[in-house]
């Protein structure tokens, strides 16, 4: 099952802005950190059980479990009792696990734009080519201006030509339709 890319970018965004305010609630090495770091992973945890994403979903299980481990004095790599004091050692691993946190987030970002910017290139010269073959003209992009108008005139030009019928069963495996009217809809704003 294909996810709206765009809506996966804004969550993956809103966790990156919430882990920033974690961040600086570490560096202040604020009493809050640890509770909202504790709801940080949670939430991620929730999402990821949501979209069914067992592999992130069991690298944040792991990650929280480091911290609980921590908390009750052992060493999670040694798994002995910490020699220091726990408080420092804690703050070590949450280091560490903030910014597994962080690199999770930002390649969830990197994939899924990297996903609609191949998706957007691909759109923009099929378009270009169906100006340039004269399918399209000018006048008839600038009435485009809803997605239910962009749907009904991408439907129509797949079922008569068939490279471009190809060209949306690729697409359809990457991102979903309403991505690509998204795209498209940005694609003849630049256009016009």
């Amino acid at each position: 099952m294909v996810e709206f890319v765009h809506h996966k970018i804004k969550v993956a965004e809103g966790f990156l802005s919430k882990l920033i305010k974690v961040q600086s609630l570490f560096i202040e090495r604020s009493f809050r950190f640890e509770t909202e770091f504790n709801d940080l992973l949670t939430d991620l945890q929730t999402y990821f059980k949501s979209i069914k994403d067992g592999s992130k979903e069991s690298d944040v299980l792991r990650l929280q479990g480091l911290l609980q481990v921590v908390k009750k004095g052992f060493d999670p790599i040694k798994l002995e009792r910490l020699p220091v004091s726990r408080r420092e050692f804690y703050w070590g691993i949450a280091f560490h696990v903030v910014e597994e946190v962080k690199k999770m987030i930002e390649d969830i970002l990197t994939k899924e734009r990297q996903k609609l910017d191949e998706a957007e290139d691909l759109l923009s010269n099929t378009f270009l080519s169906l100006i340039q073959n004269g399918i399209l003209n000018n006048q008839e992009l600038k009435k485009l201006d809803s997605v239910a108008k962009i749907e009904l005139l991408w439907t129509e030009i797949v079922k008569q030509n068939a490279s471009i019928a190809l060209l949306d069963k690729k697409m359809k495996l990457q991102v979903t339709r309403e991505d690509m009217y998204l795209l498209i809809e940005k694609i003849i704003g630049n256009m016009s």
